[in-house]
């Protein structure tokens, strides 16, 4: 009724990892673009929709030269240059390769960028390296410090290196770390089978909560437990 611009950012989100509503989202889009104009911020879905799309480009030369200068306050044009034919101005990849630029003064050992799984693929070559991180998938929520061992054992160790040269794909408050965007998410999804993990995972959170532990209990829900378990 105010002619305003209804956007919803991350509807891939809800495709990953709540599906049962996505139906839900979908309707009510329907409806309400008979109200207001509507704009859908998402990566690509697998679900096909017949929806007017515009893919987004990545930023030019000019463009990734603006942001670095105003957001990171680089001003030096040959690190420009570099970090641009990395990432190709390609968003995420730019704050991930400036980042990372700023906190070892040195922009990373990897080639041209393509995309943000390629990306990944770059920095995380090894399969060990994938299941290890795959620790960050058993939860939906975040993962203490201190879990880290108790879930993996001596993995904690690759964990930790990785986590101290890459601390900008972590979410870190204090002792809590998750992963920080969703696509790093995706894509060792993609990548390793973590069931193994997640049963260890769960088996550790299970038994703590049955032993009336309190560590567990503010977030229980947000691992894949068995209801069994709590039976009688």
């Amino acid at each position: 009724k105010e002619n305003k611009t209804f956007i919803i950012d991350g509807l891939d989100h809800v495709e990953n990892y709540n599906n049962s509503e996505f139906d839900s989202f979908i309707n009510f889009i329907a409806t309400a673009k008979e109200y207001c104009k509507i704009i859908v911020l998402s990566r690509p879905l697998v679900t096909q929709l017949d929806w007017k799309t515009h893919t987004l480009e990545n930023w030019n030369l000019k463009q990734t030269e603006k942001v670095l200068k105003e957001l990171f306050h680089l001003s030096e044009y040959s690190i420009i240059n570099k970090i641009f034919e990395i990432s190709q101005g390609y968003p995420i990849i730019v704050k991930y390769v400036t980042e990372h630029y700023k906190l070892h003064k040195k922009t990373p050992r990897i080639e041209q960028i393509h995309n943000i799984d390629s990306y990944y693929q770059e920095i995380i070559s090894n399969e060990k390296g994938k299941q290890s991180l795959s620790l960050f998938l058993c939860s939906k929520s975040y993962i203490m410090k201190s879990e880290i061992d108790l879930f993996i054992g001596d993995e904690k160790y690759y964990v930790a290196e990785f986590i101290k040269e890459h601390p900008y794909l972590f979410d870190i408050k204090i002792n809590r770390i998750s992963l920080f965007h969703d696509s790093f998410n995706t894509f060792l999804r993609k990548q390793v089978d973590y069931t193994h993990k997640t049963n260890k995972v769960n088996s550790i959170v299970s038994e703590s909560i049955l032993n009336l532990e309190k560590r567990f209990l503010s977030r229980f829900s947000l691992f894949q437990l068995s209801k069994e378990r709590y039976k009688g």
